[in-house]
């Protein structure tokens, strides 16, 4: 099913946390995370959708994965993985900020983007939806995240 991957998508942590959600939310998840440059990479199904994003800090690896216990929601269609600084809610599309710039990487081919160098947003392959993620963890703090949008048995 997992056809293409896309490389090095480059972006940066400076405030110590990550928001991972879908933009649209006024409470993300936000986790201590690994400061310095991040590396982000989609797998794509042979249809051309993001089945996968990959993030992890320089150094790191995705060794060592474990289930996050969260429910990982999408309502807008999109995800991410944000310096916490950047993730400002309470815009609508169409307005000037944060969601809106996401949502301008997103309605349109390739569907991803880095935002502002602190952070990656991605279309969600099927759409809204729950989605299992993954991270690898050390003393406490983010050093690799995984989402799946589109498992390997999916049609």
């Amino acid at each position: 099913l997992l056809e293409l991957t896309m490389n090095n998508l480059n972006f940066s942590i400076h405030s110590g946390r990550v928001a991972a959600s879908d933009p649209c939310y006024d409470d993300p998840h936000v986790f201590p995370a690994k400061t310095g440059a991040w590396t982000a990479s989609l797998q794509l199904n042979s249809e051309g959708r993001i089945a996968e994003l990959f993030a992890y800090a320089e150094g790191s690896e995705f060794h060592d994965l474990k289930p996050i216990d969260l429910d990982f929601g999408v309502d807008s269609g999109q995800f991410g993985l944000f310096d916490d600084e950047i993730y400002i809610s309470g815009t609508d599309f169409g307005e000037p900020g944060f969601y809106n710039d996401c949502c301008q990487l997103t309605i349109e081919h390739p569907y991803y983007g880095v935002v502002d160098c602190k952070g990656i947003v991605t279309s969600s392959g099927w759409g809204d939806g729950c989605y299992n993620a993954f991270g690898s963890f050390i003393d406490g703090v983010l050093h690799s995240f995984k989402i799946v949008f589109i498992e390997e048995g999916d049609l």
